[in-house]
């Protein structure tokens, strides 16, 4: 009996070591679960980011086209039919 008493506390510092590994893994684990979310929310930022740089963009030329600045797609400036119709669409 007294050399099972031994061997027990001979394996309570194994136990703490492998409890101490098992902690470690885990937080690397969740850590790199962690990063890897962290990437995908900035992927998603990026994301967001473009597609209102976009929409930007694609109001600021319809802005142009509107005030005359720059040709409507598919028109040339002599164009008369392309004209009539946008004076037509504009009253």
């Amino acid at each position: 009996v007294a050399r099972l008493l031994d061997l027990e506390l001979d394996l309570s510092p194994f136990a703490a070591a492998v409890r101490a590994e098992l902690q470690v893994r885990i937080q690397e684990a969740v850590t790199g679960i962690s990063e890897e979310m962290s990437d995908v929310n900035l992927a998603v930022e990026r994301a967001q980011d473009k597609v209102l740089q976009m929409q930007a963009r694609a109001s600021a030329m319809d802005e142009l086209v509107q005030a005359g600045t720059l040709p409507e797609i598919g028109t040339r400036p002599g164009d008369d039919i392309a004209n009539n119709l946008n004076q037509d669409l504009a009253s």
